[in-house]
């Protein structure tokens, strides 16, 4: 019975993050119509002018990086708490040098990959895309980069969701299911919560493979840091990737992107077997004695 309380359970956290989006909408709704109706204004043209507030990039912008400081500070107390030190790992062998190395080398390609099922949705759904488009440009996450959007989308996101997908989600998610069934359902509620097909789509994929991270690398900094390395590369590294034309320069970078994230996997890996031979020694050596 437990373990069909923990299965439902599992969906409060994205319930609850949806939440918050909502509650710092309308918090500065509410203070947006307050101060209209101190300037006299009737409600019809009170509500206008909300709306026409509300569209501004940079209010939206706001909306995000308030949201993302509620989910950060909720899920992060949580995982803390209630769930034995998510944010911090009970031990330093957890940390594997190689497994950080492996996960800087797997980014590019997690990032192509990305882009290449962004493309194919494209062409399938090309007003998908438009949409996709819009929504960007109206959260001010546009082509213009600002100190803001940076905050938001390589900072604040990435430790905000990890905190609630992979701290919570997945966590509770172990307690009733194998990790397999569990990682599907978290990648799965992640992808929802982005709320439209084309960031669904990858970061359904993006939420595998962070939860694969997560549990393999034995602490959530893990999936944190190819969060961070993620974005990072989505907001400041593409423009720069996009400026390659010459055939020969794709096809050098497109061969690096593979090599990489091949080592990577075998960084990981490997990082993956040592730390279980630290963890089995002890046994060994115990039984030895005995």
């Amino acid at each position: 019975m437990k373990k069909v309380g923990n299965f439902f359970l599992m969906f409060v956290p994205s319930i609850v993050v949806l939440s918050f989006q909502y509650f710092a909408m309308f918090f500065i709704m509410g203070i947006c119509m307050l101060f209209l109706f101190a300037k006299g204004q009737g409600f019809m043209e009170a509500y206008n002018s909300m709306v026409e507030f509300l569209l501004n990039p940079d209010v939206n912008l706001t909306l995000l990086l308030m949201f993302s400081t509620m989910t950060i500070c909720s899920c992060g107390l949580l995982c803390h708490y209630r769930y034995g030190g998510g944010i911090v790992p009970p031990e330093k062998k957890e940390f594997n040098p190689l497994q950080f190395a492996g996960i800087l080398l797997i980014v590019p390609g997690a990032q192509i990959l990305s882009n290449l099922m962004v493309s194919v949705i494209a062409a399938l759904m090309p007003s998908a895309l438009t949409a996709y488009e819009e929504l960007l440009e109206a959260s001010g996450m546009g082509d213009e980069l600002s100190i803001a959007m940076i905050l938001y989308s390589v900072i604040l996101a990435p430790i905000g969701e990890e905190l609630a997908f992979r701290g919570l989600t997945l966590r509770i998610g172990r307690k009733a299911l194998p990790f397999w069934a569990a990682n599907l359902i978290q990648a799965f509620l992640f992808g929802v919560f982005h709320m439209n097909i084309i960031q669904g789509s990858y970061a359904f994929v993006l939420g595998l493979i962070l939860g694969f991270v997560c549990e393999k690398g034995g602490s959530i900094y893990y999936a944190i840091f190819l969060h961070f390395l993620f974005n990072f590369w989505g907001t400041i590294i593409a423009p720069f990737v996009a400026e390659l034309t010459h055939p020969a320069a794709i096809l050098l970078f497109f061969a690096a992107v593979i090599a990489c994230t091949i080592i990577g996997l075998l960084l990981f890996i490997k990082g993956m077997k040592q730390k279980e031979a630290k963890r089995l020694r002890p046994i060994q050596l115990e039984n030895v004695h005995a």
